[in-house]
């Protein structure tokens, strides 16, 4: 998903120049956020399983809603 990049941030130290390093990555199209979550409808849980197995997302989010 970040082909090989690994990023390493410490959020107990100087939390707005990480989060500001972290935006930057992702203006420079290194750092896919919007690839981090993706939300699923309930029925579609293995598909959502799937894709965090495959890697097309970190954290699949289930939709309980109708």
């Amino acid at each position: 998903m970040l082909d090989g990049v690994d990023f390493a941030v410490d959020f107990t130290g100087n939390v707005a120049a990480s989060i500001a390093f972290l935006v930057e990555e992702f203006r420079r199209g290194r750092f896919p956020i919007d690839k981090l979550e993706r939300w699923y409808k309930v029925k579609d849980f293995e598909k959502a399983f799937e894709d965090v197995h495959a890697g097309r997302v970190v954290k699949a989010v289930l939709d309980w809603t109708d």
